[in-house]
């Protein structure tokens, strides 16, 4: 239809339309889309489907996380700093977001061998401690739950946790075999079912997959596109739901996984905006300055030992965490709505502003890089 830019540019001139045409320029984008796109959604084929609520659920850094996060950071600090290149970057970003996940899933920190099961599995990461004390409380409503992680070495560490505590049940992953793959989810799905929990690898669990039997979804953690995670959730709010879906999306706060799931959910505002229902693939290329700006989040604070606590999360503790969880997932919603006021379609961008990505617990650590350069120790 357009052979170029400039040739889309000059129909709808989007650098000369003001905020009250854009509106109006949306709407002609999904005209003239209709003829090439068939969309069929959730809501318009059932409209009979329970509510999903999504909870961003914060947690912090056990001390032995918070430790390997540091010395992380310290001992790529002159990567950090910026003379490394981009592929160099990504690899510490996945450090930090094994160190966010578990410190098990590094090679030696767990004591062994022999390698044995016990309550060292959860004390030695806060996710697993909130989730040591969150399973109990969904069991007790009947509910059933999915867990997702991009992970299989975490799964294998959930897995050990899940045997050791005595719950029954299920998993898939990339490698397990359609024929096992076809039977666990018939086990998981049947109405005299006794499995209370399904793990599933994040990309494993993709379309295709029926298990509206759970009504809980736990994202352990979160993927750099959002429509992966939207798939897992899926999973269980599709046709054939009869309960309420809640969503418990982990994040560790103050981390490398804020910023990226900040990053994500702005992406997809910016496609809902786009294409309505964020069915739009909008490209986002991630840049070496964009993974600088991530790891570099936090990292005075982590430094500072502002985030090591000692003592073990308790069902008190966590009833504290969720209330906190759904009154910063709010604010954090009603910031992103504020994106509808700043958006144009001529210079639309996910990013955040540079002062952004540093200010932390009301400090700007934008001003104070010289500070962190100094308490590095190489």
């Amino acid at each position: 239809m357009f052979d170029s830019s400039d040739d889309f540019n000059n129909v709808f001139k989007l650098e000369a339309s003001s905020p009250e045409d854009q509106e109006t320029i949306i709407k002609e984008i999904h005209r003239l889309l209709i003829p090439f796109m068939l969309r069929r959604l959730k809501s318009e084929v059932e409209k009979t489907l329970p509510c999903k609520k999504e909870l961003l659920l914060f947690v912090s850094l056990s001390p032995l996380q918070s430790h390997l996060y540091r010395q992380i950071l310290k001992s790529h600090f002159h990567i950090i700093n910026g003379t490394g290149d981009k592929v160099q970057l990504l690899n510490i970003l996945m450090q930090l977001k094994k160190v966010c996940n578990h410190p098990y899933l590094f090679q030696g920190v767990e004591p062994g061998p022999p390698y044995l099961e016990g309550d060292h599995l959860y004390l030695t990461s806060k996710k697993f401690q909130v989730l040591d004390k969150l399973l109990p409380k969904l069991y007790a409503q009947n509910a059933r739950v999915l867990i997702f992680s991009q992970m299989t070495r975490l799964l294998d560490v959930l897995d050990d946790y899940l045997r050791y505590k005595g719950y029954l049940y299920c998993r898939i992953d990339g490698q397990t075999s359609h024929v096992d793959r076809e039977a666990r989810i018939h086990d998981y799905m049947s109405p005299d079912s006794d499995k209370f929990i399904f793990l599933l690898s994040t990309r494993a669990g993709g379309c295709g997959i029926n298990l509206h039997a759970a009504n809980t979804v736990i994202l352990y953690d979160s993927d750099w596109n959002p429509q992966v995670d939207l798939q897992a959730i899926d999973r269980a709010h599709r046709i054939g739901q009869t309960r309420d879906v809640v969503v418990y999306r982990f994040v560790t706060e103050g981390s490398v996984e804020e910023k990226i799931i900040e990053r994500a959910t702005k992406r997809l505002k910016m496609e809902n905006l786009i294409m309505q229902k964020g069915r739009f693939n909008v490209k986002d290329k991630v840049k070496g300055q964009d993974v600088i700006k991530i790891i570099q989040f936090g990292a005075q604070s982590i430094l500072d030992n502002k985030n090591d606590s000692e003592e073990e999360v308790t069902s008190e503790e966590v009833d504290k965490i969720l209330k906190y969880s759904v009154e910063k997932t709010e604010v954090i919603h009603n910031e992103i709505k504020k994106l509808e006021d700043r958006f144009h379609l001529a210079n639309f961008s996910i990013h955040s502003d540079e002062q952004d990505m540093y200010i932390f617990e009301g400090e700007d650590y934008k001003k104070n890089k010289e500070e962190l350069h100094q308490n590095v120790i190489i």
